[in-house]
């Protein structure tokens, strides 16, 4: 169910961001600093797309938008 919730979720995203922080546990406070290293070197390996969305998103949302509208 979560799995679902989850995509479903996203499906709007421009950009998902993966971190590879499987090992901490959102109550494991003491390793806060590796997950947000590593929450940052991930947003760091999309910052291209990141700048791509920011610049063009809003425009590319719109033209599908409207295509799909018209092609209905």
């Amino acid at each position: 169910m979560c799995y679902s919730l989850k995509r479903v979720g996203l499906q709007g995203a421009g950009v998902v961001i993966r971190p590879q922080v499987s090992d901490c546990h959102w109550t494991d406070f003491p390793s806060a600093r590796e997950c947000i290293k590593a929450g940052r070197e991930a947003a760091l390996q999309k910052i291209r797309e990141i700048h791509r969305v920011m610049r063009y998103g809003n425009i590319c949302q719109i033209f599908s938008k409207t295509r799909a509208f018209w092609a209905s």
